[in-house]
């Protein structure tokens, strides 16, 4: 396996210019469950900004029913007095009023991207090397009913690739896959899905927070 992935990085090595590293896009894997379990302790968060500024972006580029209101907006309405722990948010009285304050309908909780990384394979000897390493990225939300507490379902998406790099002498290149982008454009195509099969594809609001810690796992997929 570690010949084959060398060849791949030796093939894009001679076709690419020799700038530097090409990256790749890579599929992703979906899938949801209902069978949801959350710590209730949970802290919620605005970071990495750019996490979910990307998810946002994503869903609402693609579904034009959903539009999602201001992070700070909805922090600041649904912790008054701070603390910005799950189960404050899903008092029934406190999401009536975030409900009744925002006229949002779902609340989408990102779970913390994960990065896992293979060891790396190849050959290295003097003037000459060639490597590859498995890298996969993990994200997940889920989908909190604001109008009544509950939770919808929790989506997992897991994207993988192999990063490649060969050198001769002083000059090189190599490969990168885009998997954390891969992940989270995989993410929100479902998510958006999800809560256009719950509309009927009709307009709706809704907010993005992101988790502290990654999401536990569904045990018990739904597809």
């Amino acid at each position: 396996m570690a010949y084959f992935y060398s060849t791949v990085v030796f093939l894009i090595f001679l076709l690419s210019p020799l700038t530097g590293c090409v990256p790749y896009p890579v599929a992703s894997d979906t899938s949801t469950s209902t069978d949801i379990s959350i710590n209730q302790d949970l802290l919620l968060t605005l970071a990495p900004r750019d996490y979910l500024e990307t998810f946002t972006e994503e869903i609402t580029r693609r579904y034009k029913n959903i539009d999602v209101i201001d992070g700070f907006l909805f922090r600041d309405i649904a912790f008054p007095e701070g603390g910005w722990k799950l189960k404050q948010l899903l008092e029934p009285d406190n999401c009536a009023r975030v409900k009744a304050e925002l006229d949002i309908d779902y609340v989408v909780i990102l779970g913390q991207e994960e990065l896992l990384q293979g060891e790396v394979k190849g050959i290295f000897i003097p003037f000459f090397g060639a490597g590859t390493q498995a890298k996969e990225s993990r994200v997940s939300a889920a989908i909190l009913d604001i109008t009544s507490g509950n939770f919808e379902c929790q989506i997992n998406v897991e994207a993988e690739g192999h990063s490649g790099a060969i050198f001769f002498v002083i000059v090189g290149g190599g490969v990168e896959p885009l998997t954390v982008s891969s992940a989270i454009a995989g993410l929100a195509k479902e998510t958006g899905l999800v809560i256009g099969k719950l509309t009927g594809f009709n307009n709706t609001r809704i907010a993005v927070i992101a988790a502290a810690a990654p999401l536990e796992k569904s045990k018990v997929p739904t597809n």
